[in-house]
């Protein structure tokens, strides 16, 4: 790659570092060519050589970026572009290397280039870890590009797609960590964020896929330095733009609402001197379940039960499954509703009639509420998109908790359902963009949570809402209203016509 590089004419520098790749740590050579212009602001052109299998069509955007150092060598340049080679691989997380700085105008990271395997769209926006996508201006520019040199639709998310992808920021493209560092930046593939197979031949798409980034990087060369902008969280709705602050306003009126709800039936609770703490502690003492399987999850990372957590998300099966470490989490799971909630929850527990054990007490709609929006507020505060997620479950579960309410268990059961489907939509949203079956995106789930990328508040977060879904689901099973209501009529059970119940001159006298 060096002598490529230099023999476009290109500043040449070499940089070794160690990094977490699908392999485990691993020493890793980054290569960086600069083509200097009139202006320090800079364009950056990456792609990662280290890919998966033997085939060529994994290559295609390495030779891609050889093409364009080549083409823009010869060139004099407005801004100064900069060529990134690593060898990294799948989750190697393209902006340890690439050095992003406020001078970065903006960055394209190049995937599969040759149209070995057509997966829509071409142009991938996701920022990871962050709520944010990158700017309309850089993706239609980007997709423009795509149409004019290919003659393919290049595709565009959808608004409902852009809204799960925010709620949960998660990609499989090189340039998720770009855009969560502030830099502008789209990855150009024509696989999308979906794997192709390493041992796949190259596509007859190549030299259109090369002059579109070659176009695309004429137009950044020729913008202003402030253009594109900074990665945004607009959602495009047609020929208009729905700002992030709108999402971030309903989602907090949402939770709002549902505080001052819970405040009303906490003060309710302590006006009937129904103690709310044990009811907050029934709650509560799933958590640590959740807890631990996730700690048992890192650790598992962290000794090597899981042999190669990469540094960002990877493609779909690039990482095989460690069957040990997904066998792990139902024993620890057990060992901890075990012992462990017993212990937090208090109160005797019969194993043989877990039907026995005690419940969550008539102020469980005031605990749970109270607990549904406390988790709410932190999520809303990191990313207020994620929180309409919550808000559903914060809203319902309360009523479903309450002792005082008859509901058959299986319309408990439905509205349960009902409060995670977004969660479960914004999932099957981000599966069907990775191109991943069940069990290959469960893994990549299970690779983010045992390589700590959630981050600390997120998977306490995450945990404290399984804990109350899995306290939810108990109350639920103890229900006993299955059976068919009986109305009872209040008055007499028997014949109730004049004179049953005086007030009526008798008729004996009368002759």
């Amino acid at each position: 790659m060096a002598t490529r590089f230099r023999a476009a004419g290109l500043k040449v520098t070499v940089q070794r570092s160690q990094t977490a790749t699908i392999e485990g740590d691993r020493s890793t050579t980054t290569v960086r060519a600069v083509r200097t212009g009139f202006s320090q602001a800079k364009v950056v052109l990456a792609a990662d050589r280290a890919t998966p299998g033997s085939g060529e069509a994994p290559l295609t955007g390495t030779a891609t970026l050889l093409e364009l150092a080549r083409a823009i060598g010869g060139r004099t340049v407005m801004h100064t572009v900069e060529f990134v080679s690593t060898g990294a691989g799948p989750g190697g997380a393209l902006a340890e290397f690439t050095t992003p700085s406020e001078s970065t105008i903006a960055a394209v990271a190049l995937g599969e280039t040759s149209g070995a395997g057509l997966h829509r769209p071409f142009v991938v926006p996701w920022a990871e870890a962050r709520s944010v996508a990158a700017p309309l201006a850089l993706e239609r520019s980007a997709a423009s590009a795509l149409a004019n040199e290919t003659g393919l639709n290049p595709g565009e998310p959808t608004s409902s797609s852009r809204l799960a992808r925010l709620a949960l920021p998660l990609t499989t493209g090189d340039q998720g960590q770009l855009l969560s560092a502030g830099v502008p930046a789209v990855m150009v593939s024509s696989s999308g964020e979906e794997a192709i197979n390493g041992s796949a031949m190259a596509g007859n798409q190549l030299d259109s896929f090369g002059r579109a980034v070659l176009r695309l990087a004429g137009v950044l060369d020729g913008g202003s330095v402030k253009w594109p902008g900074a990665p945004s969280a607009a959602i495009p709705i047609r020929d208009r733009e729905l700002p992030p602050w709108v999402l971030a306003l309903l989602s907090g009126s949402l939770l709002a609402v549902a505080l001052v709800v819970g405040v009303d039936g906490l003060a309710r609770a302590r006006r009937r001197r129904i103690p709310v703490l044990p009811s907050i502690r029934w709650f509560v003492s799933a958590w640590p379940v959740f807890g631990l399987m996730w700690a048992w999850l890192l650790l598992a990372g962290a000794v090597g039960v899981i042999p190669g957590v990469p540094a960002s998300v990877p493609t779909p099966g690039s990482v095989p499954v460690a069957w040990a470490a997904v066998a792990g989490l139902p024993i620890v799971g057990i060992l901890g509703w075990i012992f462990v909630r017993p212990a937090i929850r208090g109160g005797e527990t019969d194993y043989a009639r877990p039907e026995a054990a005690p419940g969550p007490g008539e102020a469980a709609p005031a605990a749970l509420m109270l607990m549904g929006v406390a988790g709410g507020a932190v999520i809303w505060l990191v990313n207020p998109v994620s929180a309409l997620l919550v808000v559903g479950f914060v809203h319902i579960a309360p009523w479903l908790a309450d002792p005082n309410r008859a509901i058959r268990r299986r319309h408990g059961f439905v509205l349960l359902a009902l409060t995670v489907l977004p969660v479960l939509l914004a999932l099957l949203s981000l599966m069907s963009s990775f191109g991943a079956g069940p069990i290959q995106f469960a893994w990549l789930i299970v690779l983010q949570l045992s390589g700590g990328s959630v981050g600390i508040l997120g998977g306490l977060i995450a945990t404290l809402f399984a804990g109350l879904v899995a306290s939810l689901v108990v109350v639920l099973w103890r229900s006993n209203q299955d059976t068919d209501f009986d109305f009872v009529t209040r008055g007499p059970l028997t014949y109730a016509g004049p004179g049953s119940l005086g007030g009526t001159e008798s008729l004996l006298g009368r002759r």
